[in-house]
C-alpha cells in the first residue's frame, strides 16, 4: 500500500516538473494571473529558523517562497526549536523549523512552554536526526544510568534550546535529574554543542549527546583525537523516554556508520520538521507546500547533513495538527 503510495507520488511529481517546464514557456499574461492570488491578504511570510543546517535552510526557504509564489516576499530571522513555535503562536512568524518532540507539548502546555498553544499547525517532516550518546573510548561509564554512580563532566545544551529538552528527558527516563549530577560532584555544562566536542576532545567532557545525521563530522572529528563510544538507549528506559516525548520514534546507529561500530546501536531519532500558523490560508500553504517539494534537491545540497532531506520522511513524527493545506497537497500527491 505505501509502495503504491509513494509510486501515485513520484507520477504527481513528475507532472508538476514538466508542468513547470510548460509554464516557462506560457505568456506573461498567465504569469500575471497568477500573481494576483490574494492569499487573504497576506504578502509577507517570516520563517523563523537557527544557526547551522537550520539556517541554510531557512534561508533557502526565504528564496523558494519569493521565486515561486508571486505576491509573497518572505524572510528567514534566527531563531531556535522552542521560540519558532512561540514565535507562530504569537504571530512574529508565520513558518518555523521545530524538533518533532515539540509540538506535542507546545499544543499541552507542557515544559518548557507555559501554555496551550493554538496556532501551531504541522506542514512536513524534513530530515531525521538521531540521538548519539557519546562517551570517550576509555571512558568507565558503560550506561547512562553510570552518570549519578561518579563525578563526571556531562554535557547538558544551553536552557531554553530543544536539544537540553531531549538531554533532560534522557535523563529523566533513566531515572535520574542533572540535580542529581550536581549532587554527588558531577558538573553539568549548559554550553553549545561546538563547546562541549572541544571540551571532549581535550578531555575535559566524559559525556555528549548528539541528535544528529550520521556519519557526523563532529564526531569523526572527536573518535578521530579522542576515540568515542556511542552508548544505548534502548529497554525500558527508551519505552519511558517515548512517552516522556512523543513525536521520538525507536531508530538504531547501524554498524559500520563510524570506523569502530561492529554493531547497530540502539536509540532514539526526531524529525526536523516545519511548522506554520493556522492563520496561513489553505491556498498558499498548498502553494508552498508544491513549491519545497519541487525545490528538495537544492535543499539537500545545501549541506552533507542535508543529503538526508527526503519525501519519504514527510508525514512522520507529526504530533500535532496537519494544516488544511498541506493535508490536500498530501491527498493530490497520493501519500494520504
Amino acid at each position: 500500500m505505501a509502495r503504491t503510495r509513494y509510486h501515485h507520488f513520484t507520477l504527481w511529481l513528475v507532472v508538476v516538473l514538466l508542468a513547470a517546464l510548460v509554464v516557462t514557456d506560457l505568456s506573461p499574461v498567465l504569469a500575471a494571473a497568477k500573481a494576483k492570488k490574494d492569499y487573504g491578504g497576506i504578502k509577507f511570510i517570516t520563517i523563523a529558523s537557527g544557526t547551522g543546517d537550520w539556517g541554510l535552510i531557512g534561508g533557502k526557504l526565504a528564496d523558494i517562497i519569493n521565486r515561486e509564489i508571486p505576491g509573497i516576499t518572505a524572510t528567514s530571522i534566527p531563531g531556535g526549536a522552542t521560540v519558532n513555535i512561540s514565535r507562530i503562536e504569537r504571530g512574529e512568524a508565520q513558518i518555523g523549523l521545530v524538533h518533532s518532540f515539540l509540538p506535542y507539548l507546545a499544543v499541552k502546555g507542557e515544559n518548557p512552554y507555559e501554555e496551550p498553544h493554538k496556532k501551531l499547525r504541522m506542514m512536513l517532516s524534513l530530515w531525521k536526526g538521531y540521538a548519539h550518546v557519546v562517551v570517550p573510548k576509555n571512558s568507565n561509564i558503560k550506561d547512562i544510568s553510570d552518570l549519578v554512580k561518579a563525578q563526571y563532566d556531562v554535557w547538558n545544551s544551553k536552557p531554553g534550546l530543544g536539544s537540553q529538552i531531549l538531554n533532560n528527558a534522557i535523563f529523566k527516563a533513566y531515572g535520574f535529574t542533572p540535580e542529581d549530577i550536581r549532587k554527588i560532584g558531577g558538573v553539568v555544562h549548559e554550553i553549545g554543542l561546538g563547546d562541549g566536542a572541544n571540551m571532549m576532545k581535550d578531555r575535559r567532557m566524559d559525556f555528549l549527546v548528539f541528535p544528529v545525521v550520521y556519519p557526523y563530522s563532529m564526531l569523526i572529528d572527536i573518535d578521530t583525537t579522542v576515540g568515542m563510544k556511542l552508548l544505548p538507549i534502548d529497554g525500558e528506559p527508551r519505552e519511558r523516554l517515548l512517552q516522556l516525548l512523543p513525536g521520538l520514534v525507536a531508530d538504531s546507529i547501524p554498524k559500520g556508520a563510524y570506523p569502530d561500530l561492529k554493531e547497530d546501536v540502539p536509540t532514539v531519532a526526531n524529525f526536523h520538521q516545519l511548522a506554520c500558523s493556522s492563520d496561513l490560508p489553505d491556498e498558499l500553504v498548498y502553494d508552498i507546500m508544491e513549491a519545497i517539494v519541487r525545490n528538495l534537491p537544492n535543499l539537500r545540497d545545501l549541506s552533507d547533513s542535508l543529503k538526508a532531506i527526503s519525501i519519504d520522511n514527510a508525514l512522520l513524527g507529526m504530533e500535532a495538527e496537519i494544516h488544511p493545506g498541506a493535508v490536500k497537497f498530501y491527498k493530490d500527491s497520493g501519500m494520504m
